[in-house]
């Protein structure tokens, strides 16, 4: 369980089932199990976050990228929000 702690750290909590059942002691039943306790919250089908209150900025954008599949990725104002972090003045930090 080390391994979904380190993934969820560095994706900004959120987690893709693929990446979990990729995990060596991560199978179907642990994945149901653990979304059945509510440690992990399906976003979009097959993508979870770890918590269960309303997602930044960034972590929508990992939902999305981890949704549309391996080759996806952030482009545009996107990418440049995302390289820039939160701290940066002049971009939206609501939560939705």
């Amino acid at each position: 369980m080390d391994e979904i702690a380190r993934l969820l750290r560095q994706q900004d909590g959120v987690v893709a089932r693929r990446q979990l059942l990729a995990i060596d002691d991560v199978d179907r039943t642990a994945v149901t199990r653990t979304i059945r306790r509510r440690e992990l919250v399906t976003v979009h089908a097959g993508v979870y976050v770890g918590h269960n209150g309303s997602l930044t900025w960034l972590q929508r954008a990992w939902t999305a990228v981890l949704w549309a599949g391996p080759e996806a990725a952030l482009t545009g104002e996107s990418a440049l929000r995302a390289y820039d972090g939160p701290g940066r003045t002049g971009r939206d930090a609501r939560v939705l």
